[in-house]
């Protein structure tokens, strides 16, 4: 599987529009257009999840669980826009709209 490398300014969102994610600490040390990198099991943080203030739980922290297979950040896979990703406490998923378009992995 491939995809464009995730960076810390990506405009991701989850399942539940509007809700934002993002990037709390991404690996400082590699950097794809400008912007330092994420890496799976790396957190997000979302806000304004459409669950919120229903009995539904909402979206509040989210990661890439599946990257990149082939290319290793720290030690740790290169979050991917179509790798695979978990919202806590949702259970739901993290959707990028706006990814950088020149570096991708597999």
């Amino acid at each position: 599987m491939a995809g464009f490398i995730m960076h810390k300014d990506a405009l991701v969102i989850c399942d539940h529009a509007p809700g934002i994610a993002n990037a709390d600490s991404p690996d400082l040390r590699v950097k794809v257009s400008g912007m330092p990198v994420m890496t799976v099991l790396r957190s997000y943080t979302v806000t304004g999840c459409a669950l919120q203030g229903t009995s539904s739980p909402p979206c509040v922290s989210a990661m890439w669980t599946q990257g990149a297979q082939h290319v290793l950040v720290g030690g740790f896979p290169a979050a991917i826009d179509s790798g695979q990703s978990l919202c806590l406490t949702s259970f739901g998923k993290l959707n990028p709209r706006v990814v950088q378009q020149r570096v991708k992995a597999s």
